[in-house]
Parts: structure tokens; C-alpha cells; sequence
């Protein structure tokens, strides 16, 4: 063997081993990615390259240097790679949530088969608890699933098909937030359900009557442990990068917990509550980061200043903020000093309800005036409509 059949040869096996180390990668990837959520972009032709390079170095098999092509397995994603380019073009200007269930009732205009208002309205339900729907560009989220069935009726009643979200998530294992997961899961065979770490523990609220057990259906994260994932890390949800959740990560939570009388099982002893269970979702939008966080027990401060510290960025501009805020058994001096954090912290839209209280939202309506929305069921905001 010559000494340029050599090096033809050396390349030609370079080449192959390139080739096939780039579609192991990926498929690797492809799997780690399904399981994690996350994305990686991989593009298609990078085996194909090395393939092709090892016919082209060879000229008498140049010819045929397109086999090299159909070698390489991220080939064969492309239709799929081209029908999601589609489905995103086709909803990128899509930010919407909507409100399923809450303490307060609603209504909503009645719209025939072709979406047009008959100029009829239907009352929609409230109960204590939470529940929204998110549809973020080409994909569509569950957010918490109420304590019941209502958030289930009344989707049907405003013509949201819930079997085919493509998330749901948690933000707290807390009863009137989770027990609607039984419907959930029942009517919805493919969503994964993204829970905060140790959601699956025992939680309890002190009552004038004693101790109560305020956690979800005992056995419900035993029966669907297959459609559950636990998370204990900053993550991004397998809809797009600007999809996120992070769990908190203030020191000395526990403190809230004794003070708020929520606790924790541990073993044979009752600690206070860490909210290691609750995580924040970011919903990124042309304005700025949309927080939700349903009842925000680590309270508004912190979990402003979490969602910052995950951007590396301490004065990172927050556009809007939705959910609870826990304050309906908190003195008028917490109110307002709540009222204050939103205020310094310069968001520009607040929507909230639930765990607030009727008392503390009269409070902040009048410090905040009107950045300041209640939740109630049957709520839509449209996130590109508003300030357009």
C-alpha cells in the first residue's frame, strides 16, 4: 500500500468514525431529551457530511457520494424537523392563557360551530383552587387542574380540548391545585405531569380545629408515577427554550412555613414547610418574562428575585406576574408591603386571585391601581394583544 492509499484510507475511516459518532450523539440526544425535556439543536446533513466526504475522497466512487446521504439518520428527521417549522410559523404570534377555574365565578360568550359570538353567555363556576390553560406558540400546557372536575366542564364550555395539551404542570402539591389530575389523566392519555421536588410528601395546615391534612388525593402520585416527572432543577419544559421551571432556592423558607402554619410530614414529626414543592413557571414574551406562580408562598420578593437570579440579571424587567399571593390571612402591613415589592419591582401586569383574598386584592388595587387584575374563571389574557 502506497503512501496516499494510506492517507486515503486513514481519511476514509476518519470519516465514517466522524459519521457515526454524530448520529449516536444525537440519537442519544433524541432520548435524553425526550426524558428531560430539554433541547438540543441538532442539524440534519452533519453525519451526512462525513459519509459523503469518505465517497468524494475516493474518486472512483464519487458518483455515488450521495449514499453517504442515506447513511446518516438524522436524514430521516427532516419531514418532521419541516412540519414543526410549519406549526410554528403557523402559531408564533400565539400567547394566551386562560383562566379554567378560581374562587370566582365567570362568564364567557357563547360562539357557534364557525367561532362566532351568538351573543348568548354561559356562567362558569368557581371553586376554591386553581387552574389555567396556556397556549404558547404551537403548543399547549395545563397549569395546576383545581381541586375538581370544574376546570374540566368549564374547558368544554369555552371549546378547549384538554386530551390534547402537550404539558401539565404542578405548582404545588397542595389539594385545590392537584385532585383534578385524576381527570386529567383520564381524559388526556400523553402530557407528562412536571411535579416540584417532594410533592409526593404530606402536607398539613393548622386550623382552629386542629391539623389538617391539605395535600393531594393520598395515592395519586403512586397511581400515575409513569406520567409524573420530579423536578430539583432549573428546567426547560420540552415545548421551547423559553418555556422554564425553577424550583425556589431562598434559604430559610421554613420560617414562612411556621409563620403561614404549613407543614410538612416528616417521619413521625410535623416541620415547617419548606416549599421545596412549589416551582415557578417563566413564560417568556415579547414584552419580557411572564411569571406564574399559582399561590407564591415563598412569597412575591423571593420569587422575583429567583426569576432574576436565574437570568443573572438583578434588575431584569419582569412584564407580568399571575397567581396567588397568599395573603388572605396576612395583616394589612403585609399586604401592603407585598404591594410595594410589585410596585419596586416594576411589573406592568398583575393578575391575581385564589389564596389573595378579596380584602388584600381591595389593597393592592388601590396601591397598584390599574396593573392590577382579579382572577376569575373564564379569564383570557392575550399577551399580544395587550400594550399593541
Amino acid at each position: 500500500m502506497t503512501y496516499w492509499q494510506k492517507v486515503r484510507a486513514l481519511f476514509l475511516g476518519v470519516c465514517i468514525i466522524m459519521g457515526f459518532a454524530h448520529d449516536f450523539y444525537n440519537i442519544g440526544v433524541y432520548f435524553q431529551n425526550k426524558k428531560r425535556g430539554t433541547h438540543t439543536s441538532a442539524i440534519p446533513f452533519f453525519g451526512a457530511f462525513w459519509f459523503a466526504g469518505a465517497f468524494l475522497f475516493f474518486p472512483q466512487t464519487r458518483p455515488f457520494f450521495w449514499i453517504g446521504f442515506l447513511l446518516d439518520v438524522t436524514v430521516y428527521s427532516l419531514p418532521q424537523i419541516i412540519i414543526d417549522a410549519i406549526k410554528a410559523r403557523k402559531h408564533k404570534s400565539r400567547f394566551r392563557i386562560v383562566v379554567l377555574s378560581e374562587n370566582s365565578e365567570g362568564s364567557v360568550a357563547v360562539k357557534d360551530d364557525a367561532g362566532n359570538e351568538t351573543g348568548e353567555s354561559v356562567t362558569l363556576p368557581g371553586e376554591h383552587g386553581l387552574s389555567l390553560y396556556v397556549e404558547y406558540g404551537q403548543y399547549t400546557m395545563l397549569v395546576d387542574a383545581g381541586q375538581s372536575d370544574l376546570f374540566y366542564e368549564n374547558a368544554k364550555k369555552m371549546g378547549i380540548d384538554l386530551s390534547k395539551a402537550d404539558v401539565a404542570v404542578l405548582s404545588h402539591a397542595h389539594y385545590d391545585h392537584a385532585d383534578g389530575f385524576d381527570k386529567f389523566f383520564e381524559i388526556n392519555k400523553k402530557a407528562k405531569l412536571y411535579v416540584g421536588k417532594d410533592a409526593d410528601a404530606r402536607y398539613y395546615s393548622v386550623h382552629e380545629d386542629g391539623l389538617k391534612y391539605i395535600g393531594p388525593r393520598k395515592g395519586i402520585f403512586e397511581e400515575y408515577a409513569k406520567r409524573l416527572q420530579y423536578m430539583d432543577e432549573d428546567f426547560k419544559l420540552p415545548l421551547s427554550w423559553s418555556t422554564i421551571l425553577i424550583p425556589h432556592t431562598t434559604e430559610g423558607l421554613s420560617a414562612i412555613g411556621e409563620r403561614t402554619k404549613l407543614f410538612r410530614e416528616e417521619g413521625d414529626e410535623m416541620v415547617p414547610d419548606d416549599f421545596r414543592h412549589e416551582q415557578t413557571l417563566i413564560l417568556e414574551s415579547k414584552h419580557g418574562p411572564v411569571i406564574v406562580s399559582s399561590c407564591s408562598h415563598a412569597g412575591v420578593a423571593n420569587i422575583i428575585r429567583e426569576v432574576r437570579e436565574y437570568y443573572c440579571d438583578e434588575k431584569k424587567e419582569i412584564y407580568a406576574f399571575i397567581g396567588g399571593f397568599h395573603l388572605h390571612k396576612s395583616s394589612d402591613d403585609d399586604i401592603l408591603t407585598c404591594a410595594s415589592e410589585l410596585k419596586e419591582a416594576g411589573i406592568k401586569h398583575i393578575y391575581t386571585g385564589h389564596c389573595t383574598g378579596d380584602h388584600a386584592f381591595d389593597i393592592l388595587k388601590e396601591q397598584l391601581g390599574d396593573r392590577v387584575e382579579k382572577l376569575h374563571s373564564g379569564m383570557e389574557i392575550d399577551f399580544f394583544k395587550i400594550d399593541d
